[in-house]
């Protein structure tokens, strides 16, 4: 005869939360490994070795190691592509009549702007190098706004968000990446 258990799937993720490696793979073995996936894509996808196994790819330092001869903005530009891919879970442009497209807005800000700011305001800035004859300047996430559909070419649909949720929550954790996309470091000036 064989017996059931039920399980309290709250007490169970806290179980999974506190087990170290080898407990947590015996959790996904009798529960499988979705059980234990966060629902919120932005609580799974925190990193780009997240995004890329996100999507398929089993080992983000290969990835990188088979890309890295690429110039920094456009091995920046793939790296997005990944984690907006990763994001959006499947979901891609209907280009279709009041369909909107949504990406992260940065602010960029010049050398004098950020000697200005508090501590607390140049924390959240990404610094390099920029150019238009500024010996320094930065750039930060200040949010997500959508593109109608007839000017997408603006951002490309391989970079939109499905949600204003989606494209300011990538603009601020990823920021660095698109920094590397955005602006040029001093040496490759």
């Amino acid at each position: 005869m064989k017996e059931e258990i039920a399980v309290n799937k709250v007490d169970l993720l806290s179980a999974y939360k506190n087990a170290n490696n080898e407990q947590k793979d015996l959790l996904e073995h009798l529960f499988g490994s979705e059980v234990f996936k966060p629902a919120d894509v932005k609580e799974r996808i925190k990193t780009f070795a997240d995004a890329t196994k996100a999507v398929g790819i089993e080992s983000p330092e290969e990835w990188e190691e088979q890309h890295s001869c690429l110039e920094p903005e456009v091995l920046a530009y793939f790296k997005l592509r990944i984690i907006t891919k990763a994001l959006n879970e499947g979901w891609e442009p209907k280009f279709s009549p009041g369909e909107y497209l949504w990406a992260p807005q940065f602010l960029f800000y010049t050398k004098e702007k950020i000697e200005k700011m508090n501590a607390e305001t140049k924390a959240r800035v990404v610094r390099r190098s920029g150019s238009y004859g500024f010996s320094y300047s930065g750039v930060s996430c200040w949010g997500a706004g959508f593109v109608p559909l007839n000017a997408g070419e603006v951002i490309g649909p391989r970079l939109a968000f499905k949600s204003k949720e989606l494209a300011e929550y990538a603009g601020k954790q990823f920021l660095e990446i698109y920094a590397d996309f955005c602006l040029k470091s001093k040496e490759n000036l």
